[in-house]
């Protein structure tokens, strides 16, 4: 599901290894799954909140992370995400999140046209 919601977002190309403190949570509509993001509930971090490619909303994306967020006791709590759109980085804020560190991302393409 992560190879699947991470497709041709910037900065996602696979999952790596998972940490054994860390949990997923899925977003599920209809008959399937179609978000996930990792979870670690002993320091309160949620990572790469990923899509399926033709539903990555704003909304679909802040209501994985609410998800996440309502499983941690922890506040604050961190939310490391890449790739995302500023739509959906002003829904996250819309959440109560802040960004405390943005660094632009570039890609260059090295297939000729």
């Amino acid at each position: 599901l992560q190879i699947s919601c991470f497709a041709g977002v910037w900065g996602h190309h696979e999952p790596g290894n998972r940490n054994s403190t860390t949990i997923f949570v899925g977003l599920y509509e209809g008959d399937r799954w179609v978000g996930i993001c990792e979870l670690d509930t002993t320091i309160g971090w949620i990572a790469g909140p990923g899509v399926l490619r033709g539903m990555r909303t704003p909304d679909r994306y802040a209501r994985l992370v609410r998800g996440a967020a309502s499983c941690l006791r922890q506040r604050p709590m961190t939310l490391e995400t890449w790739g995302d759109s500023e739509e959906t980085l002003a829904a996250y804020q819309e959440l109560g999140f802040s960004p405390t560190e943005y660094i632009p991302g570039w890609q260059l393409n090295l297939r000729a046209k």
